[in-house]
């Protein structure tokens, strides 16, 4: 039965970044080959993301309301593929672009967080199921699959993108329904009191992870930047939709051995210790860009990526698993989503468009390295906080 549910979700990851890879790394040069400039981008991109952020604490409340990631991942999975063939009729006029875009955004960011949160409930009942394991299993496939259309929109185009994401979303939801259901539990060493917390005793546990939130968003703003305008980056240096995927399939591939090690790590080094080494590398991989003077240097410099992410995003679950009570784990997975993947969209385009005015692109991302710095000191010192704080209150 274990290692069923391992199998199970194993093929959700796979199936899920296949179609979230086929799609999200090619928005951006589909927009460009309209004939969308960087503002009008920053624009598409910006109003999403503050949508998808305003929106994910409400998942999450929804979420730990039922007490099921699983139940809730039905009814995002569906949606996502209904609203995916919208985009492929919805352009030329920039406020519709918004609003198309805006859903499949919404529906796929909020699932992402939804099964992250479903393998964290997982990994308290079934030891054999660790969420770093499954992240390796979504950025192997995604790399494939990111590698495999970029060479293939090159040839027939980018519309057919929209086909490719909703296909494989489909298969996604479809694989749902062989997934065992689960309520989420609260791991051995966390502070949970018996009785049912009320609103006030949940705000005050939300709050305590709000350093741990905002430092972990000065951190992915560089991530972030280097998502977004790779394109543009490697555009402008001569680069095609090929170069973008084998940059997406490095990243991917470069993240899977960190990933898959990252339970055995976690056996000879404290969490602040593997957060510190990937923030270095974090750092590094932004400070790079700006001397970067070809498409094939850009592209193969993302294989920092493996370090970088793949030792901060899982150990940075990992600190929710063990440490966030249960009745707001589901809030904080959600909520982290939310920042890490738009509120730091919005910042990070608010950054480029003001600094845009007096300096390139590429010296942007100097100023990306500096705040990825401090972030990483900010989010060391309230790792140590929150630890020592969860550890005085299980001993009440």
């Amino acid at each position: 039965m274990r290692n069923a549910q391992k199998i199970r979700l194993i093929i959700i990851y796979a199936l899920f970044y296949t179609a979230y890879m086929s799609f999200f790394p090619f928005q951006t040069m589909y927009l460009l080959s309209l004939g969308y400039d960087k503002t009008a981008i920053a624009a598409v991109t910006t109003c999403t993301a503050l949508g998808n952020f305003l929106i994910q604490y409400t998942v999450g409340s929804y979420a730990d309301r039922m007490q099921s990631a699983g139940k809730l991942l039905k009814i995002l999975l569906p949606a996502s593929v209904f609203v995916t063939g919208f985009l492929y009729f919805i352009h030329g006029n920039l406020f519709r672009v918004i609003l198309a875009v805006l859903p499949v955004t919404l529906f796929d960011f909020s699932a992402m967080g939804q099964l992250d949160a479903y393998t964290l409930a997982a990994s308290n009942i079934n030891s054999s199921v660790h969420y770093s394991t499954m992240r390796a299993v979504g950025g192997l496939t995604g790399a494939g699959a990111s590698a495999l259309f970029g060479i293939l929109y090159a040839k027939v185009g980018l519309g057919y993108m929209f086909f490719f994401h909703g296909g494989i979303m489909f298969l996604s939801a479809f694989s749902l329904w062989f997934l065992p259901e689960i309520k989420k539990q609260t791991p051995a060493g966390s502070y949970q009191k018996k009785e049912k917390p009320g609103t006030a005793e949940s705000s005050m546990h939300l709050l305590l992870w709000l350093p741990i939130l905002f430092s972990g968003c000065l951190i992915f703003l560089g991530w972030r930047a280097n998502i977004i305008y790779l394109p543009v980056l490697l555009k402008e240096a001569g680069g095609t939709s090929a170069h973008q995927g084998a940059a997406m399939a490095i990243m991917n591939i470069s993240s899977f051995p960190v990933l898959l090690t990252f339970p055995q790590l976690t056996k000879h080094y404290s969490l602040s210790k593997l957060m510190a080494i990937g923030g270095t590398f974090m750092a590094l991989r932004i400070l790079f860009v700006p001397f970067l003077k070809s498409a094939q240097l850009l592209t193969m410099v993302q294989v920092l990526e493996g370090v970088s992410y793949g030792l901060l995003q899982p150990a940075i679950m990992e600190l929710f698993a063990r440490h966030a009570a249960d009745h707001v784990r589901g809030r904080i997975v959600a909520l982290w989503t939310g920042i890490q993947m738009a509120l730091s969209t919005i910042i990070t385009n608010l950054i480029v468009s003001g600094f845009s005015l007096f300096l390139e692109l590429k010296a942007i991302f100097a100023i990306f390295a500096v705040i990825t710095i401090i972030g990483m000191i900010l989010l060391l010192e309230s790792c140590g906080k929150i630890t020592k704080s969860w550890r005085k209150n299980s001993e009440v």
